[in-house]
């Protein structure tokens, strides 16, 4: 088959909520002794991205080296996109190319995300917060092959809480869940006495440590645990260990 000159048209369609690539080529390179030029290609799929998904990074394309030029072959490319290994179907036309997200990848903005994350914590809380759910890269994009969950962070502009954002195969959002606890010592003392109130009577709380302000409120990881003193008539009618059960704030109270 003779050598094509490098030519590629690239089409990108929208659906719904979520984006999903299709990719279509009129004629393409070709490489030394009937083989792919993999390079090109690489080029071409890197510009691409970059340009249709804005703000993603490509770290890194990868096409396979001495893949043959036969007409209805389908091979794959793979490239790292905002951190994230995503792999490109190629198969080859008698005209060229036609490209496509393998394994029916889709393609959501990490944006959409953090804005579901602001909507449905201003839902419980009246306070204006900052979400990232970019991660420590930063990115800008997320691909869905299956279920999965994108870890987020909420600045409430004294204190960061972790949250997850639970994502459908859709790219759609099944769930936002807090993995932190966000409590303050008044909470703590409620909860504490709505489960040993019955033992020792109502009581306050002194938590120093990790409550060295007695108005500070806490992010605590589950599975956290302090101890506390009961006190009534300024007596101490106990020890308490607290321990966090979940990022809903839910403790255990039990004497010690």
């Amino acid at each position: 088959m003779a050598t094509r000159s490098r030519c590629l048209a690239l089409t990108l369609l929208r659906k719904a909520v979520f984006l999903a690539f299709i990719f279509a080529v009129a004629s393409c390179s070709g490489g030394a002794n009937g083989t792919i030029d993999a390079a090109a290609i690489e080029s071409e799929i890197t510009a691409f991205v970059a340009t249709k998904l804005s703000g993603a990074v490509v770290s890194n394309a990868t096409c396979p080296e001495s893949q043959q030029v036969k007409v209805d072959d389908v091979f794959e490319c793979t490239l790292v996109i905002d951190d994230q290994e995503v792999a490109f179907a190629i198969t080859q036309t008698d005209s060229g190319y036609d490209y496509d997200l393998a394994g029916g990848v889709l393609t959501q903005r990490v944006i959409d995300y953090e804005r579901k994350v602001a909507s449905f914590v201003l839902t419980g809380e009246a306070v204006d917060v900052a979400v990232d759910c970019g991660g420590p890269s930063k990115r800008n994009w997320v691909f869905v092959t299956e279920p999965t969950s994108v870890g987020c962070v909420i600045d409430y502009g004294d204190l960061t809480r972790g949250l997850r954002v639970n994502i459908a195969a859709t790219a759609e959002v099944d769930g936002i869940e807090y993995t932190q606890a966000r409590l303050d010592l008044g909470a703590v003392t409620s909860l504490a006495n709505g489960q040993l109130a019955d033992d020792i009577g109502s009581f306050v709380l002194d938590c120093n440590p990790p409550f060295e302000d007695d108005s500070a409120t806490l992010v605590l990881d589950p599975g956290a645990t302090f101890e506390c003193v009961a006190v009534r008539d300024l007596l101490a009618v106990g020890e308490l260990k607290i321990t966090i059960l979940d990022g809903d704030g839910n403790i255990i109270a039990s004497l010690i």
